[in-house]
């Protein structure tokens, strides 16, 4: 049994769920995709949950332990069982902020 609490692949971070999370609604299991090339950062073989908070949506991966994150240009990550919150880097501008571009 692995311990891992994080994966990254790219602009994409998942974290480890130490709390009880009430779902929304279940969501495609495309992450993110790629501005400039259009390469999704997919979940195959789980599930993908949105939730709201305070005015913004969060993103959840429920993993049965045969998960994997996919995207062309990165090797698949393996995702141990349980549920992760997903995050999207994001660039600082002193405009705006803005996702990074993969």
């Amino acid at each position: 049994m692995s311990n891992q609490t994080s994966y990254r692949q790219g602009e994409v971070l998942l974290i480890k769920e130490t709390s009880e999370v009430v779902f929304g609604d279940e969501l495609s299991t495309v992450l993110a995709e790629g501005e400039i090339t259009g390469h999704k950062h997919e979940i195959i073989d789980g599930k993908v949950f949105g939730r709201q908070y305070w005015g913004s949506g969060t993103q959840f991966v429920v993993s049965n332990g045969k998960t994997t994150l996919i995207h062309p240009e990165h090797g698949p990550v393996k995702i141990d069982k349980g549920v992760w919150r997903v995050r999207i880097q994001r660039e600082y501008s002193e405009s705006e902020n803005i996702n990074v571009a993969d």
